[in-house]
């Protein structure tokens, strides 16, 4: 399949305080958070269908969009609870997936992002997981 922009989107979704999300990940207020939908997903969701996003689009929503949250939110404090939700799932899909670290499941979704979609999304995934496991480039250097 050819990787074409238009078959992946970011879709930003309220999130209230009492949601089971941010109760899950200790957040002590409304949010907008980014759910990721690949390529069928992003399609369906242009044709007005409804959707289920789960866990693992949230996942890869704030992987790549953890350099640009939601416009009017003040970045330090969002972050924050950008990255207390990708600790929780990451920990959660680490052990899901069988990765023996939390680093090598980042690789894994950047190599699945390289492929589904483009080297750019790819590279925005990348850029957070260095931010927030700057050992990843040790990983990267032993050929991991």
């Amino acid at each position: 399949m050819e990787k074409d922009a238009s078959k992946f989107a970011t879709v930003w979704q309220p999130i209230s305080k009492d949601s089971d999300i941010a109760k899950r990940f200790n957040i002590p207020r409304d949010i907008t958070v980014p759910f990721f939908l690949f390529a069928d997903e992003a399609i369906k969701f242009q044709d007005g269908e409804k959707l289920l996003i789960n866990d693992y689009n949230l996942l890869v929503g704030l992987l790549v969009q953890y350099f640009n949250p939601p416009p009017l939110t003040c970045i330090p404090e969002i972050r924050s609870y950008f990255r207390n939700i990708l600790f929780g799932l990451l920990e959660v899909f680490q052990d899901e997936y069988g990765y023996d670290t939390p680093e090598k499941l980042v690789l894994a979704i950047c190599a699945e992002l390289r492929e589904k979609c483009t080297e750019k999304v790819s590279r925005m995934a990348f850029r957070t997981g260095i931010e927030i496991f700057p050992e990843i480039l040790g990983l990267l250097k032993k050929g991991v």
